[in-house]
């Protein structure tokens, strides 16, 4: 029953971001059909030519969610680089405290004799 549920869930996440990339492209198209005035880009020690608006909004909103992606990309593997060092520094307490409760039941025996 849980398998069938959780792969439920995984088919409406795939649609829902199947359909939220649909709806971002659609929504780019009329986008830029509608904003055809031209303009340069000037970006102080480089001038772009002439483009349309809607290229230049959508070129920017392009590269912003890609700096987005490579930053949290970053930060993910930084996270995830921080959780196995903790993951092995647990391991190694663990193994200590079972070698210290294993030595304290040995001398409870020894004393207990």
């Amino acid at each position: 029953m849980r398998v069938e549920g959780e792969s439920r869930v995984r088919l409406l996440k795939r649609l829902a971001v199947i359909l939220l990339i649909i709806a971002v492209f659609i929504f780019g198209v009329l986008f830029s059909v509608n904003n055809t005035e031209r303009a340069a880009l000037d970006l102080l020690l480089i001038q772009l030519p002439q483009q349309r608006v809607s290229v230049w909004v959508l070129l920017a909103f392009v590269c912003g969610g890609l700096a987005g992606i490579l930053f949290s990309a970053a930060l993910v593997l930084k996270l995830r680089t921080r959780n196995l060092l903790l993951q092995r520094q647990l391991d190694k307490n663990n193994r200590e405290l079972q070698k210290f409760q294993s030595s304290e039941i040995n001398n409870n025996r020894l004393i207990g004799s």
